[in-house]
């Protein structure tokens, strides 16, 4: 989940930064900005405008606007020819936002006004950073914040010392600004990654569960009808001198079976465990449930987080549950202790009961749920051994093993 939902918020902001990159190295928003900028430029040259802009001439105005400009269109060309990862468009994109950043602090700094509407232009600019840079909130309040300072020491410095209070006190609205609505951001961003993750994981859970019941119904429906039939032609072969169409028959009966069962196991992969670990957390779970009147123990042996093939999860699974369901309704048992371990290359399933016993004559004549135990190890190249408990007077031990990764 935890993993799930950092990939979510990394593809999110990926993606909103991509975006708003894109609108804004858009010739219409570039060719936006320009005549804005130029407008403001031309402003000074309005009558009466020395009420807004001082001692700001026009002229004084262009000479200001122009180089802090060029850096929007170098930035614009870099975009446009490699995109927005190489190191100098991220280079050039920083030198652009200190210079526009910069073009209302000098206007000001030049108009001899402390008082002037243009301080407006700080906190609008800090909002559109916020808005489209929110996580890259370091970089942007490191820049108005060294902005404001380094003009507000200035203005002291030339002895105005009420045009640099006034010059801090909008480097907070500013900057207060800034944090304000990029944490907004960042909360919806990442609300909307909790909301993704969540979808997601309901639909995956919804596909799981019909997933099982489509396994469930092939199971328990299909795959008994096959197994009689597969049992009452491998029977029918032990008479004498079956036919070869009896034989031929009984062999594609038990191919068909086997067959299911690989259909079944491939359908459920993505969600079998793919470790010793999650397997032994699976067994704990499935098998301990079929213990209502006994005691279930389980014992995990070697590396949890060795790696096991999904279908041989499935194969182990499923045998453990026959081997416990055996113990509980045909042995009477009242303890059943089931051992996972890794054994090299192999993994070993081993369920220890102290009922009545099963005698080897009896396993191998055995049919219903030992005959699909052995089918299951058959698909898997696995093994099952019988041994009696070494310090008890009744009981089993059934032990399969296969390998881990075929």
């Amino acid at each position: 989940m935890g993993d799930r939902l950092l990939q979510e918020q990394l593809r999110i902001i990926d993606e909103l930064e991509a975006r708003a990159e894109g609108e804004r190295r858009s010739w219409s928003f570039t060719a936006q900005l320009a005549i804005a900028n130029l407008g403001l430029a031309l402003a000074p040259r309005v009558p009466q405008a020395e009420r807004v802009f001082g001692a700001l001439s026009g002229s004084l105005a262009l000479m200001i606007v122009i180089p802090c400009f060029l850096p929007v269109f170098v930035s614009l060309f870099l975009y446009r020819r490699w995109g927005a990862k190489r190191r100098w468009y991220r280079g050039f994109d920083a030198l652009e936002a200190f210079s526009l950043y910069a073009i209302p602090l000098l206007f000001i700094a030049v108009s001899g006004l402390p008082w002037s509407v243009l301080w407006a232009l700080c906190p609008f600019s800090a909002i559109f950073f916020a808005l489209t840079k929110p996580f890259r909130g370091a970089f942007y309040a490191t820049l108005i914040a060294t902005s404001h300072t380094a003009l507000a020491l200035a203005l002291v410095a030339l002895g105005n010392e009420t045009a640099g209070v006034v010059c801090v006190g909008v480097g907070a609205v500013a900057l207060a600004a800034f944090v304000t609505i990029a944490r907004s951001q960042r909360n919806a961003v990442l609300a909307e990654a909790d909301r993704n993750v969540a979808r997601t994981g309901l639909a995956q859970r919804q596909l799981d569960e019909e997933r099982d019941r489509i396994a469930s119904s092939l199971t328990s429906g299909v795959a008994q009808e096959l197994s009689a039939l597969a049992e009452e032609l491998s029977a029918a072969t032990r008479g004498e001198q079956p036919s070869l169409a009896l034989v031929q028959a009984t062999k594609q009966a038990q191919a068909a079976l086997l067959e299911l069962g690989a259909i079944t196991a491939e359908g459920r992969s993505a969600t079998l465990p793919r470790s010793l670990g999650e397997l032994a957390a699976l067994l704990e779970r499935k098998l301990g449930a079929l213990c209502v009147n006994a005691e279930y123990r389980q014992v995990l042996v070697g590396n949890g987080a060795a790696a096991i093939a999904p279908a041989t999860a499935l194969a182990l699974l499923r045998i453990g549950q026959e081997l416990v369901r055996n113990a509980i309704t045909h042995g009477a048992a009242r303890t059943v202790t089931v051992e996972l371990a890794q054994l090299g290359h192999e993994v070993g399933l081993a369920v220890t009961d102290d009922g009545s016993g099963l005698r080897d004559e009896r396993l191998r004549s055995a049919t219903g749920g030992l005959d699909n135990v052995r089918r299951w190890l058959q698909e898997r190249s696995g093994r099952l051994q019988r041994s009696s408990p070494a310090d008890k007077r009744s009981g089993t031990v059934l032990r399969v093993t296969m390998p881990l990764v075929p």
